[in-house]
């Protein structure tokens, strides 16, 4: 204590206050100190970023490009018989029509992105940018043009995505950088939007080339704007496919999502067998009481809809806890130092019973998938016992209902022909 009172040349009686400069200047110096080895922010990731913006340059072109001529638009379609003062009213509307659609559903997109990944929604987004603005410069009727900006604004989720993807490409050091370009973007998207709807509308009237004299620029004088805006999306699709790099290993990969169109292909399959089905029943049905089978067969349907989820969902539950059951038996099993299949049932048991714990604990939530497969593996079974051809019932006899009487017909055609020719 006093080897410290000499070195500061402090004492007992020495006040307070007097040393307080010296602490100040100490704790300045130290902050100035802190501040000079502050870290730097991270640059950021410009090659990425630059596709951001070139995504967000997409959406203002859609959605301002039409306002130059939308008025005019609703004169042509004839939708307000001639009245002028409708003609604002279904202007705004149709120009109200995309961010109302796209409030109600980018919030869905961006639940989405969180599943999937971001580049399959920032992909669906654009395309369905794409299509719609097409179908929009296609369109000739005011229900065509109606929907077509609902399904623009409903698949566009890229809105919220982007500033998702954005958040993920920089860091709180230099976020405030990256997010600041994206209003920049917006209102150049924003001014060059009008200039494309107004300088390329009617191209046969104002562009004199042969390409534009065709009668199909005569009719469809607002295809040349949303064909000009559907490229640039279409650009920027491609750039997206090609270079953008998803932050966080987010998304499923290509197996995944093979394996999913191939389960599609097969409902595919499962919709064509399914209406098979019912000609098989309605060729068994008699002739007087086709109702009553009918609505058997469906009543059947039903009821295996609604008890289908439940049983599936419960099998899954039950062979999860199956798999813990296992899980903590091993554990027990090795904590007791036994190898093997040895212990995995509690009270030891039989090989058969060791096997069946094994494969159920391996297995875990997959045994409903075993279920499954063997259930379908019964159908199929019992679906080849069905006769290959509707013409000819059980007894060899004509099928009922009119399945059969293609037959007799061509029948009934060969005796007549035989007879003329006696």
């Amino acid at each position: 204590m006093a080897a410290t009172a000499s070195a500061v040349n402090v004492s007992e009686r020495t006040p307070l206050l007097l040393i307080r400069p010296s602490s100040s200047s100490s704790s300045s110096s130290s902050s100035s100190s802190s501040s000079s080895s502050s870290p730097t922010p991270p640059p950021l990731q410009w090659s990425q970023i630059y596709i951001i913006l070139l995504l967000q340059l997409c959406e203002p072109l859609t959605s301002q490009s039409i306002y130059p001529y939308i008025n005019q638009l609703i004169r042509d379609l004839g939708v307000t018989r001639g009245d002028e003062h409708k003609v604002g009213f279904y202007a705004g509307l149709v120009e109200s029509l995309f961010f109302l659609t796209e409030a109600s559903t980018v919030l869905y997109w961006s639940r989405v992105s969180d599943r999937i990944g971001r580049k399959p929604v920032l992909l669906v987004g654009l395309a369905g940018l794409g299509v719609s603005t097409l179908g929009f410069g296609m369109a000739r009727t005011f229900a065509g043009i109606v929907v077509s900006r609902c399904i623009c604004g409903m698949l566009n989720g890229n809105i919220g995505v982007m500033k998702s993807v954005m958040g993920e490409l920089t860091t709180p050091a230099n976020r405030a950088e990256g997010f600041a370009l994206m209003p920049v973007v917006w209102s150049a998207g924003a001014t060059l939007g009008p200039l494309i709807g107004g300088g390329l509308s009617k191209p046969y009237d104002r562009i004199p080339l042969p390409f534009f004299r065709t009668h199909f620029w005569r009719d469809h004088p607002y295809f040349l704007p949303c064909a000009a805006v559907a490229l640039c999306i279409a650009v920027a699709w491609g750039v997206t496919a090609l270079f953008f790099k998803e932050e966080g290993g987010g998304g499923f990969g290509w197996m995944v999502w093979a394996l999913v169109g191939v389960q599609l292909a097969l409902c595919v399959l499962v919709d064509m067998a399914y209406g098979c089905i019912f000609m098989f029943i309605t060729a068994a049905a008699p002739p007087h009481a086709l109702g009553a089978t009918n609505g058997l067969a469906q009543t059947a349907v039903s009821v295996a809809r609604a008890v289908g989820p439940v049983t599936a969902t419960s099998l899954f539950s039950v062979s999860l806890g199956w798999r813990y059951q296992y899980e903590y038996k091993h554990a027990r099993a090795r904590a007791r130092g036994m190898s093997g299949l040895c212990g995995c049932c509690e009270g030891g048991g039989g090989g058969i019973e060791e096997w069946g714990a094994w494969v159920v604990g391996m297995l875990g939530a997959n045994m409903v998938y075993v279920f499954v497969v063997v259930l379908s593996g019964v159908a199929v079974w019992v679906g080849g016992m069905l006769p290959d051809t509707l013409d000819e019932g059980p007894d060899g006899e004509d099928g009922v209902c009119g399945v059969g009487r293609v037959g007799v017909g061509e029948g009934e055609a060969e005796e007549g022909g035989k007879g003329e020719e006696a």
